[in-house]
């Protein structure tokens, strides 16, 4: 794993552990509200943090399944490509810091 920063997500609402060289991509063009997506400075991966209405029907793991589609692996390029270890960091570390953004409680 790549150097990571502290970055908040949707206005400070959350805040999540991201590899230092990540790119916001906000920057770049118009993202939906309920995303934040970042991309690899090198690689075609893209981390992307999205809000969902709930779907009650769903239950245990599939309601947090990771859209872990493949890119094309350059290995030998620099920086890394990021691994399932920067992506579990980001999930463990997704840290919630005004619920009000769900709404009235």
């Amino acid at each position: 794993m790549e150097p990571t920063r502290d970055c908040p997500l949707f206005g400070g609402a959350f805040s999540a552990i991201l590899p230092m060289g990540a790119i916001d991509v906000s920057d770049l063009r118009p993202v939906p509200d309920n995303q934040e997506v970042f991309c690899h400075p090198v690689t075609d991966q893209s981390l992307i943090v999205e809000l969902l209405e709930l779907q009650a029907h769903v239950r245990g793991e599939a309601a947090a399944r990771p859209d872990n589609r493949s890119s094309l692996g350059p290995e030998n390029l620099s920086p890394a490509p990021w691994s399932l270890g920067d992506f579990e960091q980001l999930v463990t570390s997704l840290t919630l810091h005004d619920p009000n953004i769900f709404g009235p409680q």
